[in-house]
């Protein structure tokens, strides 16, 4: 998910992502309990499609976000970005290869 954001706003959005991610999280215990307090008939069903309904949601989110493969990193989270051919990709990454073994840093 990081890549989806331009280098320079990507550690504030992920941050901003994160910590709502985090407070719905918290807060999702009292929801379900206010949604199936005690007596409740059928809680497996209410849980259950409360589940399905925040699963969705996740599933809709990762349809709908943009392809980053073979992407140049200077032209993450720009909208008109076009990858890179499966050719220049392949050279691309074998000289990378090449000068990490070079240079002795694990690949």
């Amino acid at each position: 998910m990081p890549e989806l954001f331009p280098t320079r706003t990507r550690v504030t959005a992920m941050a901003i992502g994160q910590n709502a991610g985090t407070a719905i999280t918290a807060v999702l215990p009292a929801c379900i309990a206010v949604a199936v307090p005690p007596g409740t008939q059928h809680i497996p069903l209410i849980v259950g499609t409360i589940t399905l309904a925040i699963g969705a949601i996740g599933a809709l989110g990762a349809w709908t976000a943009r392809e980053t493969f073979r992407l140049p990193v200077s032209a993450l989270g720009k909208r008109d970005a076009a990858p890179v051919g499966k050719q220049e990709y392949s050279w691309l990454r074998a000289e990378l290869r090449k000068k990490k073994s070079a240079s002795n840093v694990p690949v």
